[in-house]
């Protein structure tokens, strides 16, 4: 339950073509609706983009490995990285 007393569980990862984070706190967020298991497919380049290294730091915490990290930490760095890597 969130804190509104909603269920913000993920029901179906594997349908999810990738997900962008752009805070430490949304990667906190990520865990607690993914009932803290990563889905075998996001650990797959391409699946986990972080705004910067804070939030890259989160995501490495919880075992996430394949992320691929903005080098200039805004949104417009995380649509570059985003960018790169599906051309």
């Amino acid at each position: 339950m969130d804190a509104l007393g909603e269920d913000s569980r993920i029901e179906a990862p594997e349908r999810y073509d990738g997900v962008f984070l752009t805070c430490a706190s949304s990667a906190d967020r990520l865990m607690e609706a993914l009932d803290g298991r990563i889905p075998e497919a996001w650990q797959k380049p391409g699946k986990i983009f972080s705004i910067g290294p804070k939030c890259g730091e989160c995501l490495r915490k919880y075992g996430f490995e394949a992320i691929e990290e903005a080098s200039e930490s805004t949104y417009a760095g995380l649509l570059e990285v985003a960018l790169h890597r599906i051309r």
